[in-house]
């Protein structure tokens, strides 16, 4: 058996050269066995060890030996910067002494003002909450409304109410000034304590949009919600007219037939019934005929003429008896027996702002979107949406105008 020694902690086999070597002492000398190439090997790996410590002690910059280790690039192809005096390079791994105290860091001192801290928060905010619930129930009390301090839907239609009627800036919000108002018991109905506001044209058959733009500002307390009043009024009037226009039959049917047409293109009953009433009329049919069929059975219209006798009018063409109805009843003048009242100017303003605070619209109630304006002030519009789009884009770019 080959005699084994230790040397330096490591077992070294005996080198033995090959039968080859040894009947022929021409060949390299180096040749070993198995072996010994595997101590070799060993070998010069602790030697190429004890040479990478010596190479990280010196900067990159400084070592062209080890300028190739990062990339394997040469320097003249790439840019380096020099490594940072004094910083350990994370490939060696170094070992305090044994007898160098290691500190460890003290965790902070916690005292009990730090520890009672946020339960004195948390009471706060308990506080804070049952404060604005107390306040909710209040107004609603004073608003007349369903007293539960929830301030949802309902009581934020009656809050925009009270504050148009009494000229606050309307947001359907709980504010200082509102509150205010409402413990006054002067405020109770101020419809006629302050003069209304004309927005329309002189000859009053038309909106003039400076004075509209002038009122949306003042009255509505959202800027974008403003802005996109003004777009709605731009849009339904055209900015030239209060009444809604007459339809040829061609145009009746492209918008309030065509457009309420399934996904695929076809016609459910209602449809197909309203085109063919359409068609059916004579050549020399008036406009109130049109209007009677495609706003008749529906908007709360429930006798034969009421599709014309309630069509859109107003800033915003507000249609349908239901709508008339429950927009007089907010701003006080009988629209069911005299709908063309909706365009006197005394009324023109607020008729539009009743209508805005009306249950399903909820203009105040949430954000102002694209769908959200569509569905407030129902619009017809085409499967792109592209009306929607258009008076949204308008009201955005006449926020940006009307607060600079």
């Amino acid at each position: 058996m080959a005699n084994i020694s230790i040397s330096g902690g490591a077992l070294v086999f005996p080198r033995k050269a090959p039968q080859a070597q040894q009947n022929n002492p021409n060949k390299v000398e180096d040749h070993v066995s198995t072996r010994g190439f595997f101590v070799t090997m060993v070998e010069k790996g602790l030697e190429n060890l004890e040479q990478e410590r010596t190479l990280t002690k010196t900067p990159v910059s400084e070592n062209p030996e080890r300028q190739f280790y990062q990339s394997g690039v040469p320097m003249d192809q790439r840019v380096t910067e020099p490594e940072a005096v004094g910083v350990p390079d994370p490939t060696v791994v170094t070992m305090e002494p044994a007898d160098k105290k290691v500190e460890i860091p003290q965790a902070p001192e916690v005292t009990t003002q730090e520890i009672t801290q946020p339960e004195a928060t948390q009471s706060n905010n308990v506080d804070a909450i049952e404060a604005r619930k107390a306040e909710a129930m209040e107004a609603q009390k004073l608003l007349g409304v369903t007293v539960d301090g929830d301030f949802g839907r309902g009581s934020k239609r009656a809050m925009a109410s009270f504050q148009y009627k009494v000229g606050l800036p309307v947001s359907g919000k709980i504010d200082p000034d509102t509150m205010e108002a409402l413990r006054n018991p002067n405020s109770a109905d101020p419809r006629n304590v302050k003069p209304r506001i004309n927005v329309l044209n002189e000859a009053g058959n038309a909106p003039d949009m400076g004075k509209v733009t002038e009122w949306a500002k003042k009255n509505i307390a959202d800027p974008l919600k403003a802005a996109a009043f003004v777009s709605t009024v731009e849009a339904e009037t055209g900015q030239r007219t209060l009444v809604e226009t007459g339809y040829s039959k061609e145009r009746a049917i492209e918008v309030f037939v065509d457009r309420n047409a399934r996904e695929d293109g076809t016609l459910g009953p209602e449809m197909t019934a309203r085109k063919a009433a359409i068609e059916a009329l004579p050549s020399n049919h008036s406009a109130d005929d049109i209007f009677d069929i495609v706003y008749g059975n529906r908007l709360g219209n429930d006798q034969p003429t009421d599709g014309s006798k309630f069509k859109g009018r107003g800033l915003i063409q507000i249609t349908g008896k239901a709508n008339y109805k429950a927009v007089g009843d907010i701003i006080g003048v009988d629209l069911v027996t005299n709908p063309e009242l909706i365009n006197d100017p005394k009324n023109a303003a607020p008729a539009a702002m009743a209508y805005l605070s009306l249950a399903g619209k909820d203009f105040f109630d949430k954000d102002v979107t694209q769908d959200s304006l569509a569905k407030t002030v129902g619009h017809s519009d085409d499967a792109s949406n592209t009306e929607a789009k258009a008076r949204f884009d308008r009201a955005k770019q006449l926020k940006e105008e009307m607060y600079p």
